[in-house]
């Protein structure tokens, strides 16, 4: 936060004394961190920082943003967003995203997806309904695919506060998710627990996107084999069939 300028804090109530003491380290106010509201289930203890639905509503009483007033090219020139590395190398550097990187990204995958689908010369793979957030949207695997892409497509996406693994099943059940957006320490989870699986109505998925990292052929036969109508689609590196 310190090295990207940052003003204020966006989290939600299970993440709010991480993110009060990361604020307090670079020096941003209390009353700078901000809530994401959730189900009363999910939110716990009360607090007096404001929400997003709080911000909405002082904004209806502001008058209206100036207009935008860019130069030409100045979308492909300015950064959008600051994704920082994994720090594998030395500390997490912040890699500077333009907006027509992001809109690039978004028209491309559409595309794709919108050929795939013609070429299975069916509507079983069309555009989904309702898709998984779990993955964190600092990343740019979880920012473009399943943020920009999806909200692009119009589909409904259900984001979770954290990686609980029953909680994300009974999403899917609840939810009638159909994309799986994941990473393959949670299809090794999948893999390895199929009798809990089982317990929950997982008929929506029709497909599991995995990134960030390989996703192994022996890993995909076994969840191919557990679950043979689901499409598994690896985005790291060749893509295989299974």
């Amino acid at each position: 936060m310190g090295s990207s300028g940052a003003q204020c804090i966006f989290t939600c109530l299970p993440l709010l004394e991480t993110a009060l003491e990361a604020a307090k380290q670079v020096g941003i106010p209390r009353h700078h961190v901000y809530l994401l509201e959730l189900p009363e289930e999910l939110a716990g203890n009360k607090t007096d920082n404001k929400s997003v639905g709080d911000l909405v509503q002082v904004g209806k009483e502001l008058p209206p943003l100036e207009p935008l007033k860019w130069s030409k090219g100045e979308g492909a020139r300015r950064t959008a967003f600051l994704c920082y590395s994994s720090g594998t190398s030395g500390l997490p550097k912040g890699v500077m995203i333009s907006h027509r990187n992001v809109i690039a990204n978004v028209i491309q995958t559409a595309a794709y997806e919108e050929v795939f689908r013609r070429t299975l010369k069916s509507d079983e793979h069309k555009y989904t309904e309702n898709a998984l957030g779990l993955l964190p949207f600092s990343h740019i695997y979880a920012l473009v695919v399943i943020n920009h892409v999806g909200l692009y497509r119009g589909d409904g996406i259900v984001v979770l506060p954290k990686f609980d693994f029953q909680q994300l099943l009974k999403s899917i059940q609840d939810h009638k998710i159909s994309t799986l957006y994941l990473v393959p320490p949670v299809v090794i989870l999948m893999a390895r627990n199929k009798a809990l699986l089982d317990k929950y109505d997982l008929g929506s998925v029709k497909a599991i996107y995995t990134g960030a990292a390989p996703l192994g052929q022996e890993l995909a036969n076994d969840i191919q084999r557990q679950h043979p109508t689901w499409l598994i689609r690896q985005a790291y590196g060749k893509q295989f069939k299974v």
